[in-house]
């Protein structure tokens, strides 16, 4: 509702998006991790203190089969904090790009948890 240009967000934004560790390294010359530290910091601020209004963080929780996601797979859903605990947002509407790319990353994440149990190393 708020971006009306579907090719830009559909297109150049998800492309940005994908090369940002990149696009930090060009810039500082040096490795992304204090990004990703700051991320970490977000996340964790994001759950401990109370969500203002209305609006939600992304942050990746254990699925209980929220948005087709399979139970027990980590995967980033929209999160909402009481400032004591947290939930996962539900009833968000998807159109068919997002649940596809929803899909997508689904799939990647099973595919990849498959992998890793075929070596026995969990279970």
């Amino acid at each position: 509702e708020v971006i009306t240009d579907t090719a830009w967000l559909q297109g150049e934004f998800i492309e940005t998006v994908q090369k940002r560790g990149a696009a930090v390294i060009e810039k500082r010359g040096a490795s992304s991790a204090a990004s990703a530290a700051h991320a970490a910091i977000d996340s964790v601020n994001s759950v401990h203190f109370a969500t203002p209004g209305d609006d939600f963080h992304s942050v990746a929780v254990c699925s209980s089969g929220q948005y087709g996601v399979p139970e027990g797979l980590q995967f980033g859903f929209p999160v909402r904090s009481d400032g004591s605990s947290w939930s996962v947002v539900e009833g968000i509407e998807h159109d068919d790009f997002a649940q596809g790319k929803i899909a997508i990353t689904t799939k990647e994440l099973v595919d990849e948890r498959d992998e890793v149990r075929s070596l026995g190393l969990v279970s």
